[in-house]
């Protein structure tokens, strides 16, 4: 998963779309935490922890940071 995810920015880094000086791998790993911890946290309180408001949260942080957006 991290491989497939650090693939992806290295794209993005070929063709502009994610900021100079991003390192895949260590990008990849934060995406991939963020993704299990999401996980776990449902797995943990299924009827008190909104998995999908934090999936869309945690892609709208990536995708600012990558692009160097402000937050």
């Amino acid at each position: 998963m991290r491989a497939d995810f650090a693939r992806l920015v290295r794209r993005g880094l070929r063709e502009g779309s994610v900021r100079p000086g991003v390192s895949p791998d260590n990008e990849a790993a934060v995406i991939v935490a963020g993704i299990r911890g999401i996980g776990y946290q449902w797995l943990l309180d299924p009827d008190g922890f909104d998995r999908v408001v934090t999936l869309r949260h945690l892609s709208r942080v990536s995708d600012e940071r990558l692009s160097d957006v402000s937050l």
